[in-house]
């Protein structure tokens, strides 16, 4: 019968399964299929926790504007062009209001004049992206870093517990592979005996 490991996104079909209380295999022919990541998770998980300078953050995001659920996609795009505007400034420190908002602050020379100013900077997003390629989509959240040192800010997002989206997401695979296999097979089963070890 199928087999399958959350952790691995690995399925794994038993050739030689045992055939009844009298009929014992040896279970050594195996098939194994590794569920594809789609391409919009592929990319914000090789990216999670990496640091970029506020002009190659602000073109990731506008990027996957479509993926982000919140901010709203306007306020994104207002923030990446802030940024992008930003990128010869000297940045000299980010404050932090009571209701947990962010702002910027930094100074531009304007005709040999040092001018301050002020950019938001959001404390977390949600992105709304598919794990698995052809499975429903899941909510997972970001937090919003940064690293100020020297006038120079760099930024990167660090995704909140990615591995329980994945799992979710394994499960609706599983569920998906229950149903398409139902009645052709002995039984559909979620562990790690079979899979290599995966977990």
């Amino acid at each position: 019968p199928p087999m399958a490991g959350d952790g691995s996104g690995t399925c794994a079909a038993v050739l030689d399964y045992h055939g009844g209380k009298d009929d014992p295999k040896w279970c050594q022919h195996r098939a194994f299929y590794k569920l594809p990541p789609t391409k919009a998770w592929a990319d914000w998980r090789a990216h999670s926790g990496k640091s970029m300078d506020q002009v190659a953050f602000a073109q990731f995001l506008e990027d996957r504007i479509p993926e982000i659920s919140s901010p709203d996609g306007s306020v994104l795009v207002g923030l990446a062009r802030t940024f992008e505007a930003l990128s010869s400034v000297n940045f000299k420190s980010v404050d932090v209001a009571r209701d947990g908002s962010r702002v910027l602050k930094y100074e531009e020379m304007i005709s040999d004049v040092a001018q301050p100013g002020k950019a938001p900077l959001p404390e977390s997003i949600a992105i709304y992206v598919p794990i698995f390629e052809g499975l429903p989509a899941f909510l997972v959240r970001a937090r919003i870093r940064f690293t100020l040192k020297a006038g120079v800010l760099l930024l990167r997002y660090e995704l909140i517990r990615p591995e329980d989206a994945e799992l979710e997401g394994f499960r609706d695979a599983f569920d998906a592979i229950n149903a398409g296999l139902k009645g052709l097979v002995r039984g559909i089963f979620r562990g790690t005996s079979f899979t290599n070890g995966a977990e």
